[in-house]
């Protein structure tokens, strides 16, 4: 079975990795696309990360489309849906950092993110958290990215 980085940076290479044992894991098989490469949607923050560019993450969004994020999920286990809120969620420090989803949108009207877990559709609401917009709810704007990807097949 494939075991991933133990490192802390979501987006650190990790060496350790055994590439040769993905070739041959059923659940990974078929048409793939390569990541070529990766940018950060708002500049990396490594200490207390208060005061992240969010605006910038909401830009990017918009053009790019999904980003990686890496969060402070600590709380989410209790989340059934609604807006959660900065403290509602904990943490928002890089060391906080212990979960990492998809950014898919946000909505300046309900005042959130729009976050896609990865823990099924019967979590949260269908699968999504909604975090409060005006704030770097649950670290969400640390370590933000959007991949490159080559068409491989």
């Amino acid at each position: 079975m494939f075991t991933g980085c133990s490192n802390r940076l979501c987006t650190e290479a990790c060496s350790s990795i055994n590439t040769t044992s993905l070739e041959t894991y059923e659940a990974l098989t078929g048409p793939f696309a390569t990541v070529t490469g990766y940018q950060y949607a708002t500049p990396p923050c490594t200490d207390t990360c208060s005061a992240q560019n969010l605006t910038l993450l909401q830009q990017n969004l918009a053009t790019y489309g999904p980003a990686s994020v890496c969060v402070d999920a600590s709380r989410w286990n209790l989340y059934t849906g609604g807006v959660m809120t900065l403290a509602g969620c904990g943490g928002y420090a890089y060391s906080d950092l212990d979960h990492c989803v998809q950014l898919t949108g946000y909505n300046s009207a309900g005042n959130y993110w729009l976050v896609r877990n990865s823990w099924a559709t019967n979590w949260g609401e269908d699968g999504y958290i909604y975090l409060e917009l005006d704030a770097n709810t649950c670290g969400l704007a640390n370590e933000a990215t959007f991949v490159s990807i080559g068409n491989d097949q």
